[in-house]
């Protein structure tokens, strides 16, 4: 048997609010972005990860690939930005980015045969530095960089 509240009682009010019927509402909605950790393991939202124990690194990092958006703007606008709708959508769409840049670094690979000496020693210098591809060598950087030159002032006891 349950609890009769009257009509004018606040939990009686808040009930009504929240028992009525099921409507379908497109917005809030969240949309998911694949990411990597910090050790390159792909890991997506929900995966179980040591890291969870780590001050919360778990739950920061399922956040982190995690967005809701309120109107059909704002979800244009996340799926620009590389967001998708669910956590597959994610997953195949940061592999067909990983994928585009591997063939990248490939074809810099296969050019690099043609380079200089000294060239192809920046390139495997760029290569070491890091684990992942490099499909583009960086510049060097001048020292020094540019600058405006001085006007030329005519001297004062010259009239």
């Amino acid at each position: 048997m349950g609890i009769a509240y009257p009509d004018t009682h606040p939990l009686k009010q808040e009930l009504a609010r929240w028992n009525q019927p099921y409507v379908f509402r497109a917005y809030p909605r969240m949309v998911y972005m694949a990411r990597f950790h910090e050790r390159g393991k792909q890991w997506r939202t929900g995966d179980p990860t040591p890291h969870e124990v780590d001050g919360g690194y778990g739950e920061q990092f399922t956040k982190s690939c995690q967005r809701i958006v309120q109107d059909e703007a704002e979800f244009q606008a996340a799926l620009r930005d590389g967001w998708r709708e669910n956590t597959r959508e994610a997953l195949a769409f940061r592999q067909q980015l990983e994928d585009e840049v591997s063939k990248a670094a490939a074809e810099r690979h296969a050019a690099d045969q043609r380079l200089s000496a000294k060239a192809q020693a920046e390139a495997k210098a760029a290569d070491e530095a890091t684990d992942a591809h490099v499909p583009d060598i960086p510049a060097p950087k001048k020292r020094g960089g540019w600058r405006p030159r001085k006007p030329k002032t005519e001297p004062l006891d010259a009239a």
